[in-house]
């Protein structure tokens, strides 16, 4: 494991367990077993730019992982179990990277917060064209709005459940996000 791997590992957890703000250098320094001026030297912007590279990694894993699952054969699903699978993608990866919902909300650069953005586009645009292959009566602009609503209600969801992990907060939003889709009408 590189140097940065092990500052990027060790510091996702520490600001999950911890939180970002009270987490000097120096622990990260001693809990990784890495020197301070390593670890400047492999993120020369300090405890931001190690926050930055957590979030870039998170949301790297989250569009890959996301298009990784649309590419394989979904098309052949219900949608309760494409939904179902899209629940569990988040899950797994807001488990893997324990302090990214603090970061996103702590971490207000501009690359960071253009990162986010970007990857929130592409999310929502690459569902709502799976959502016309699910529910081919949808116009596409009937499944974008579908497609971001979804986004703004699992993202709401996913945030209480990041506090208190109750599975059923996530077998509700299974629930609901499927009635809603399923429903017939305009968004």
């Amino acid at each position: 494991m590189s140097i940065k791997e092990k500052v990027l590992q060790v510091s996702d957890q520490l600001f999950a367990q911890e939180g970002y703000k009270n987490v000097p250098m120096s622990t990260i320094s001693s809990v990784s077993k890495v020197s301070i001026g390593s670890i400047y030297h492999a993120f020369k912007g300090g405890k931001e730019e190690i926050a930055h590279a957590i979030l870039e990694n998170y949301f790297n894993d989250l569009i890959s992982s996301f298009n990784q699952l649309l590419n394989q054969d979904i098309i052949d699903l219900s949608l309760d179990e494409c939904v179902k699978k899209l629940i569990q993608l988040f899950t797994e990866l807001n488990s893997r990277y324990q302090s990214s919902p603090e970061l996103q909300k702590i971490v207000k650069n501009q690359k960071t917060r253009d990162l986010a953005q970007n990857i929130r586009q592409e999310i929502i645009s690459k569902f709502a064209l799976f959502l016309r292959l699910k529910i081919p009566n949808l116009t596409m602009s009937e499944a974008n709005w579908k497609s971001r609503i979804c986004y703004v209600l699992c993202d709401s969801i996913f945030d209480e459940w990041e506090s208190s992990h109750e599975e059923q907060l996530l077998k509700e939003m299974e629930v609901v996000v499927i009635n809603y889709l399923k429903c017939e009408g305009k968004s």
